[in-house]
């Protein structure tokens, strides 16, 4: 779901599906398919529905798509055919109504329990496409009407599980014994509020209020709480949220362009290792020279200013003369860099700290190599055996 906010926002978003869509639904119409056209393009309608576009977009779609269908079986004297035989199929059972009949026959033999797995006789001469077209047919026929309805009630006993749990209301979660704080609690009980200020991190780093959970929520008619938990369950529990707590009181990072912009400013990171488990700092140097000197809208820092601000300007005020400009007689510490290619990735929690704690991996991309006091430490991504690097105590 890349590009759910420009499906539901815009209309070119809507459309865009179709633009690929038409031209090979006018391909099938001409062998002709009607039937493969009919259920590509309802799968179209069904997918944009569930991505959550717009009522009115989503209404005007299903009055074209009617108003198609119409037009295409009235133009074909078969296509009208095979909608009358779907009133009555034994009025030709051995005709246009031959597929129908035979996958009532299936259900009758099923009846309520099956003949057994593996056990029909429709599938073996009778039923063309048994095992595509007319599969739940066979089901029947095999597990019976019991067994045919446990698939199509598993959706709707899902929708009451995630109903079940959205109903719940979280105990207290921290306390002694607990490394979890207080305020977490505190957000928890006010998470239809703070839902303001909780995006999808596939938004980006910047993200507008309309992107929020509270703002989709709302577009799709559900509560916040039920928009996190659908994202969460997204891409098999992986997805993530990004949720910024200081300097984002306006839905932007301006109060943080206007600190950058300062003379005085020193741009560094902390809690780098204290908080793994929910943040990662260490790719803020490349989201600095990315998201700040190339993709940002308004308010771009130049890259060389970029790079002072990263090398030289905090070497000098830490005290190492030895470093932080390209100069000969200074410590070749250095990052050779695709500007075209730079991006922090995706952050990653992996389990591999002692006893089984998790830490956020965010592999920075666009870098070609590294040198540290002249010696590489990577190349084109790896990590190479060289350990030239120092601890530097400051006195």
């Amino acid at each position: 779901v890349r590009r759910q906010e420009e499906v539901r926002e815009s209309w070119m978003g809507f459309f865009k599906p179709f633009i690929v869509l038409l031209p090979m639904a006018g391909l099938l119409l001409l062998e002709p398919d009607f039937g493969a056209t009919v259920v590509m393009m309802g799968s179209a309608m069904a997918m944009l529905f569930l991505g959550g576009v717009g009522l009115l977009r989503f209404g005007l779609m299903v009055a074209l798509a009617v108003g198609a269908v119409f037009v295409l079986v009235q133009t074909q004297e078969y296509r009208l055919q095979r909608l009358i035989t779907f009133t009555d199929p034994w009025a030709d059972q051995y005709g246009s109504g031959y597929q129908l009949t035979q996958a009532l026959i299936a259900f009758g033999r099923g009846e309520w329990f099956g003949v057994g797995l593996g056990n029909s006789v429709q599938k073996q001469f009778y039923l063309p496409e048994a095992h595509t077209d007319f599969v739940f047919s066979v089901l029947a026929e095999e597990l019976g009407m019991v067994g045919a309805l446990l698939p199509v009630g598993r959706g709707a006993w899902g929708r009451e599980d995630i109903a079940r749990i959205l109903a719940e209301r979280p105990g207290k979660l921290s306390g002694d014994g607990t490394p979890v704080p207080p305020i977490v609690d505190l957000m928890l009980a006010r998470i239809d509020l703070i839902s303001a200020r909780m995006f999808p991190l596939d938004a980006g780093y910047e993200p507008t209020l309309a992107q929020s959970f509270l703002a989709r929520s709302r577009a799709r008619g559900c509560s916040p709480l039920e928009a996190i938990y659908d994202h969460l369950a997204a891409d098999d529990g992986s997805a993530l949220i990004h949720f910024p707590i200081f300097n984002y009181n306006d839905g932007s990072l301006a109060a943080v362009a206007e600190m950058l912009a300062h003379p005085r400013a020193l741009y560094g990171l902390s809690d780098a290792g204290a908080h793994v488990g929910t943040i990662s700092d260490a790719s803020t140097t490349t989201f600095l020279l990315a998201h700040w000197c190339r993709d940002r809208a308004e308010g771009r820092l130049a890259p060389e200013r970029a790079v002072e601000m990263l090398t030289r300007r905090n070497a000098r005020h830490l005290g190492l003369a030895d470093r932080g400009a390209v100069v000969p007689g200074q410590r070749a510490d250095l990052n050779l860099i695709d500007p075209a290619r730079l991006a922090c990735g995706t952050p990653q929690l992996v389990d591999d700290l002692p006893g089984g704690s998790r830490r956020l991996m965010q592999k920075g991309e666009g870098y070609i190599g590294t040198w540290v006091a002249g010696a590489a430490v990577a190349r084109g991504g790896a990590v190479t055996d060289a350990r030239p690097g120092q601890l530097v105590r400051l006195r």
